[in-house]
């Protein structure tokens, strides 16, 4: 299933910390499969994060020119110069 603290504890136990562990042990083995994975997820979530604030920008641009299309200024222009106006000169 996964790593468990105690087989990590008895790999460096047995290799007697001195840093020759070998690469050929299952626990290391999955150690780097699991660094792959982190980097592998580390990248998703760069590019969902660069998606989120782009979209999140989309929405503040959007939410100002809703604001600048509801706003008493922007109407009361349409009305003077549309052709549906009510008060012709």
């Amino acid at each position: 299933m996964g790593v468990q603290v105690t087989d990590v504890i008895k790999m460096f136990i047995s290799e007697g910390l001195h840093g020759d562990i070998r690469s050929n042990s299952p626990v290391v083995r999955k150690i780097k499969d699991y660094e792959d994975e982190i980097a592998f997820l580390k990248g998703k979530l760069y590019v969902l994060e660069n998606l989120l604030h782009d979209l999140l920008s989309r929405v503040d641009h959007l939410e100002e020119r809703i604001d600048e299309l509801e706003s008493p200024d922007f109407l009361l222009r349409d009305r003077r110069y549309s052709s549906g106006r009510i008060n012709k000169s």
